[in-house]
């Protein structure tokens, strides 16, 4: 009943394939969110294609991480609706838990 979810901005990392190859092998489901065509979408139960542009110039690949937290921002989103109100629950006790860990706006840290 495990699931892998894997991130990749061009699906081609050794690294990466061969840890989603040991999952599968384990029986793990893998989601995969990364550009199309390579080996890591193949490999990938559920494939969502994330392609975009990147600034070859730029070593950080600002754009494609943002594509891939609004993605898993949507996929988090469906699962709590699909859970109905377990998971509206879970989410009040989570809410509870980190407000109680808050240091209160009107207190200053020096």
């Amino acid at each position: 009943d495990c699931v892998v979810v894997a991130f990749s901005r061009t699906g081609r990392t050794r690294d990466l394939i061969n840890s989603v190859q040991l999952a599968k092998q384990a029986g793990a489901k893998v989601l995969v969110l990364c550009a199309s065509g390579g080996p890591l979408a193949e490999l990938a139960d559920v494939h969502i294609s994330v392609d975009v542009e990147e600034d070859p110039d730029i070593y950080t690949p600002m754009t494609s991480r943002l594509a891939h937290l609004t993605y898993i921002d949507a996929l988090a989103v469906a699962v709590t609706l699909m859970r109905g109100p377990a998971a509206i629950d879970m989410l009040e006790r989570a809410k509870i838990s980190i407000s109680e860990k808050r240091i209160d706006s009107k207190v200053r840290c020096h």
